[in-house]
């Protein structure tokens, strides 16, 4: 079996800053890492190696000095590496570098038949997810994104096994070789080097591949090949901060906290999901009225939102996206279509009208009734060609981000991942793409000037919730899928809701709690929960406290973990590094407990309490309890 990792090697992200004067990126004297989630990729591909024998190859598209990730791979025990690199290739985006990247696969297949690529979910300075799904989709290879294990690979029969980690839910899949996964860091711990590897590494002879060694197109490569442009680049926006007040005494602490949250009305707040808060509407209930003939016909140049379902219940981020899509295509003066695949779907085609699509594609079919990457794609991307939007929006989930990147290559158009702003440009009328870099340290503006669709995806809760209207009335327009069930090589094995005691919903939760690096250790976030509970909310992370497995991933806030809006946003013992704040910095009201009288993190606080967390957050657990057993029994 012949194993191809894909690495890249990026700058520190926590080390990336912005001139204040040029608004440029400061490059001199950022280390360079190889980037994290690519190490797991590597130990995946090793292991592989060791269970079912082979050779693992790496490759790496970068300067010439990116030669020291490609010896550090090689240190972990890959057999061999190729470093792709040419003054060409420069200022590529995902879709150029996808190019480059798949060309090389092709190139290595061309001498030793490749079974599976593997790359890391996403790199810490870009966070898309995109260059992946692109490579696959590149090759006509099978693709599994966020794969948290591989269960088997069946040489002979030429299949795979795996298990995806999804949103509150995992699922199994079987698919045919060769195979790109993109695979997320619980699937395993990497391996430190072994002397014996770490001299082979450095006495490797590594290949240097260009772009004329693959014979590339110049006109697909670096910035000529890449459909996206960069507008402008800014430092990130902050929220104006509140008050602070010391825990020395704990009571005036304590005083000041009840009186914020009793003035906010949190105290008797549920914490659990509200599907239209924030929405501003009135008189929203009742059952929408089914989509059919009576919206404005279709038309080309149309605003398009994919509505993202499972279980048979459509993505909130979906109806978000509904809402800004709204103000742009009033401002593009064209309609907003919801394009919605899957099976048996008719309440989501009404609810897709309800708020607020005048046009609704839909494909029906068997084959959709769970999410897969090429015949979704295949649905999108042929409606796509028939009808020619001019933008297309989608949800930045697991699956709106395995869709998205299959559908951009496909259409070779540009795509720009987990924006937090999207508007119409006055002058140009294109749409400007606004979204987090380099581990939120920066913001960028980014727009696709010739290619069509323009397209984005946006993390939940970063939108707010448009109205629901059930008496609005759109079109109804159907396709078809022109695909089998024995045409998609990708099988489902099993499929199932998380239930274990831990699993948490961040997206949809009013009130979260969450612990940082000064909460000590794991034992000490029983103090978080605590507090949590007490709100009847649910308890959050910092990428700190995850990587130091005091908690799971699935507790993460910040830019390589959730979104989040709350109601409540408590910040205890996270000093507030940029990748943080992005991820939770538009809740309505945000608390932070922390030692350091100069953390970041109180900048962004509607209420910072400079204190001991250690001794802060019981103090303030025993004192809402206290309240809500006030209110509960009827007291003032």
């Amino acid at each position: 079996m012949h194993i191809v990792a894909c690495i890249k090697q990026v700058p520190d992200t926590t080390q990336v800053r912005v001139n204040p004067e040029t608004n440029t990126l400061i490059r001199e004297g950022i280390p360079s890492i190889v980037n994290p989630y690519d190490t797991h990729a590597v130990e995946e591909a090793v292991s592989l190696k060791d269970r079912y024998g082979g050779k693992v190859s790496i490759l790496t598209m970068g300067p010439p000095q990116a030669r020291e990730a490609l010896q550090k791979a090689l240190s972990m025990g890959a057999d061999q590496a190729f470093l792709l690199s040419d003054g060409k290739f420069a200022g590529a985006d995902t879709l150029a570098t996808s190019y480059a990247l798949a060309e090389a696969v092709r190139y290595i297949d061309g001498k030793d038949p490749v079974d599976v690529v593997i790359c890391g979910k996403q790199t810490i300075d870009g966070d898309t997810a995109q260059v992946g799904p692109g490579i696959a989709c590149r090759l006509g290879f099978t693709q599994m994104t966020c794969v948290d294990q591989v269960l088997e690979v069946a040489v002979k029969e030429r299949t795979i096994t795996v298990r995806r980690h999804l949103e509150g839910a995992h699922e199994v899949l079987r698919s045919s070789l060769p195979a790109v996964l993109t695979v997320v860091k619980e699937i395993n711990e990497p391996r430190y080097a072994t002397l014996p590897n770490l001299i082979r590494a450095l006495e490797a002879d590594i290949p240097v591949l260009t772009a004329a060694t693959l014979g590339l197109d110049a006109d697909r490569c670096g910035l000529k090949g890449s459909p996206t442009k960069v507008k402008k680049i800014f430092p990130p926006p902050r929220r104006a901060g509140g008050g602070m007040v010391k825990a020395e005494p704990m009571g005036d602490a304590v005083t000041a906290f009840m009186e914020k949250v009793r003035a906010e009305g949190l105290l008797l707040a549920p914490g659990g999901a509200t599907a239209d808060r924030g929405s501003g509407a009135a008189g929203t209930s009742g059952k929408a009225v089914a989509a059919g003939d009576a919206g404005p016909e279709p038309k080309s140049g149309e605003v398009w939102v994919f509505v993202e379902q499972s279980d048979g219940s459509a993505a909130r981020v979906s109806w978000e996206l509904l809402g800004v899509g709204r103000a742009l295509a009033n401002d593009l003066k064209t309609n907003l279509a919801a394009v919605v695949a899957g099976h048996r779907s008719a309440d989501v085609l009404a609810e897709a009208v309800a708020y607020g699509a005048d046009v609704v594609y839909s494909v029906d079919s068997e084959v959709l009734a769970h999410y897969r990457t090429v015949p979704f794609a295949r649905v999108v991307v042929s409606l796509v060609r028939k009808y020619r939007p001019d933008v297309l929006l989608m949800g930045a989930t697991i699956t709106g981000r395995d869709l998205a990147s299959a559908v951009a290559t496909d259409l070779a158009t540009g795509l720009t991942a987990d924006c937090t702003g999207l508007v119409i440009g006055i002058d140009t009328k294109l749409l400007e793409q606004t979204r987090p870099a380099f581990g939120g340290n920066i913001m960028a503006t980014i727009f696709t000037e010739k290619c069509r669709p323009q397209m984005a995806t946006v993390r939940p809760r970063v939108m707010a919730m448009p109205p629901r209207d059930p008496s609005r009335r759109g079109r109804l327009v159907k396709g078809a899928l022109d695909m089998t069930e024995g045409e998609v090589a990708t099988k489902l094995v099993e499929y199932g809701r998380e239930v274990a005691a831990d699993t948490v919903n961040l997206v949809d939760a009013d009130i979260i709690v969450s612990g940082g690096r000064g909460m000590g250790s794991k034992d000490n976030f029983r103090l978080i929960r605590k507090l949590a509970e007490a709100f009847g909310g649910v308890a959050g992370a910092s990428r700190a406290a995850v990587d130091a497995k005091w908690m799971g991933y699935e507790h993460q806030v910040g830019q390589t973990g959730r979104t989040v809006r709350p109601r409540l946003y408590m910040a205890c013992g996270i000093s507030g590094a940029v990748q943080h704040l992005v991820g939770m910095q538009t809740s309505d009201v945000i608390i932070a407990v922390n030692s350091d009288p100069n953390a970041p993190i109180f900048s962004v606080a509607s209420l910072g309490i400079v204190g001991n967390a250690l001794e802060v957050v019981p103090a303030l657990t025993a004192a809402v309890a206290k309240a809500r057993a006030d209110a509960a029994g009827g007291k003032a």
